[in-house]
């Protein structure tokens, strides 16, 4: 099983079809977005978040929306699934950021027809340091009070945390390559991480896609 986690910024620095097939080329059987927009102005009035999971081929995804833009345009994130059995995610509120932008996680079960059984969360934190790992310790808190300690647990995502405060929760951290930063990947936002699960997780370099590169973890 394929996991991969891709912060998208909306498409800005390509274009939403350009992603689509970026992702499409990677073979996700789960794939998590950051900063997707669903008729929003600047990205056009596409709903991203439809032309993502058609183009890709999914045959099941969610959003969940940050932040609303002129009554009814949208902005979030997304998950996606191709042909994985999974639980309707559960939304966990954090704290809103600078910007009035309401930061949230999801968990959701996961079971593989190879018996790989897991619980998957994603987020995307805001990029306030501080502000961030208070609402990763939240994320964390009420993920555990949701799952067994010895459930099997992955979490991915755009957590804008240095690898060190992600070791602190328990973590083992992938030692891979940056992920983030124009012109230059030369700083590590992204991450696919787990507990009590073994997997491999690599950063694949896609230039002039995003402002960021995509984190691909297979399952071993």
């Amino acid at each position: 099983m394929r996991i991969v986690s891709y912060n998208i910024k909306r498409g800005f620095e390509s274009s939403i079809t350009q992603v689509a097939d970026a992702i499409r080329g990677l073979e996700p059987d789960i794939c998590l977005v950051q900063e997707v927009d669903r008729y929003v102005s600047r990205s056009g009035f596409v709903d991203q978040h439809r032309r993502l999971m058609k183009r890709c081929g999914f045959d099941k995804g969610y959003f969940f929306k940050t932040k609303s833009y002129n009554g009814f345009g949208r902005y979030g994130n997304a998950l996606y699934f191709n042909k994985v059995s999974h639980t309707k995610p559960e939304i966990i509120t954090l704290s809103n950021d600078a910007s009035g932008e309401k930061r949230t996680g999801f968990i959701t079960n996961i079971h593989s027809d190879e018996g790989q059984d897991f619980v998957l969360a994603g987020t995307h934190l805001t990029a306030n340091r501080s502000q961030a790992e208070g609402q990763l310790h939240k994320l964390i808190d009420e993920i555990q009070f949701r799952i067994s300690p010895e459930s099997k647990f992955i979490l991915g995502g755009d957590l804008n945390l240095k690898p060190h405060i992600l070791e602190k929760y328990g973590f083992k951290i992938e030692d891979v390559e940056f992920s983030c930063g124009i012109p230059a990947r030369n700083v590590r936002f992204d991450y696919i991480v787990g507990r009590r699960i073994e997997f491999q997780a690599h950063v694949v370099h896609l230039p002039g896609i995003s402002d960021h590169d995509p984190i691909v973890a297979d399952l071993r």
